[in-house]
């Protein structure tokens, strides 16, 4: 019973991945393009990596806490990207424009 569970949950991450990687090639966010490839089930990969790369008693803890790796380096790319744009949003602006508005 709970495999049912994690499957429903696993398809629907899967599902949202998806969503947001289309949502950005659209166009419709304040990501740039390039971010699609950074989404939750792409982070997720590289953290099982990172915990694997990791040898000995140091990649243990790391194999443990891949997903919050995972979550870290999606959360911290989402931050940085959008911190960027909105400065470079503001440098390119002259004072009696407006910038546009976020989507």
């Amino acid at each position: 019973m709970l495999f049912i569970a994690y499957a429903l949950l696993l398809v629907c991450w899967l599902t949202a991945s998806l969503w947001m990687a289309v949502a950005i090639l659209r166009g419709t966010t304040s990501f740039p393009r390039w971010m699609c490839a950074a989404n939750p089930a792409v982070c997720v990969l590289v953290g099982q990596l990172l915990a694997k790369g990791v040898p000995g008693p140091a990649g243990i803890p790391l194999q443990g806490a891949q997903l919050s790796l995972a979550n870290l380096l999606f959360f911290a790319l989402t931050t940085a990207t959008l911190w960027n744009a909105h400065r470079r949003r503001a440098a390119t602006t002259t004072p009696g424009d407006h910038a546009p508005p976020c989507r």
